[in-house]
């Protein structure tokens, strides 16, 4: 049998945020606020590879 695969907050927020009509400024926070969060989570990642690294 396949294994389902659970979807992410994010992935939940950003689906139906694509499928649905929502006020503009709705829209555009969450724009804004999925950006920051994938920014910062990039930034973390960036991060804990350069101390990783640094620590071998």
């Amino acid at each position: 049998m396949a294994e389902k695969k659970t979807k992410t907050p994010r992935e939940v927020l950003r689906a139906y945020f694509d499928g649905q009509e929502v006020a503009p400024e709705v829209l555009r926070a969450w724009q804004e606020l999925d950006t920051t969060i994938e920014g910062v989570a990039l930034r973390l990642a960036t991060d804990l590879a350069q101390l990783k690294g640094g620590a071998k």
